[in-house]
């Protein structure tokens, strides 16, 4: 399970990054991902709000409205160096569902549902990586 998010941007113009930490791990998992998701990320993260809502609001209100459930985000695979996430919702009738997703945009729908994140244990061995400091 992910213990922590964050993103990394040091300077302005460079692509952010998302990482992501997995309990008990010095490792992080980096990803680039776009501004858009990042912000939208970086919204959730403090608990920060828009007059309207934004595309993962959106999103989040949707899911709520047709009391669905995020049961959890897991990222599970990297193919040509971009990677692959699931998610996976329970309807109201109990029956689950999974829907593939850029990893960016399932951590800030799973931010807004408070669902938990979840890393491929060998995906995470293969990809993690320590950042100078970071702990």
């Amino acid at each position: 399970m992910v213990y922590g998010v964050a993103l990394e941007q040091e300077e302005e113009g460079e692509v952010p990054v998302l990482l992501l930490r997995a309990l008990e791990a010095p490792e992080f998992l980096p990803m680039r991902i776009g501004q858009g998701e990042a912000l939208a990320i970086a919204m959730a993260l403090q608990g920060k709000g828009s007059p309207r809502p934004l595309t993962h609001d959106l999103m989040a209100s949707i899911v709520k409205a047709l009391q669905a459930t995020l049961v959890g985000v897991t990222i599970t695979k990297v193919e040509a160096g971009i990677f692959y996430a699931d998610l996976k919702f329970r309807r109201r009738d109990g029956e689950e569902i999974l829907v593939d997703a850029r990893p960016s945009d399932a951590v800030a729908l799973a931010l807004r549902l408070s669902a938990p994140l979840y890393i491929g244990e060998e995906l995470f061995q293969r990809f993690a990586q320590r950042i100078p400091g970071m702990s």
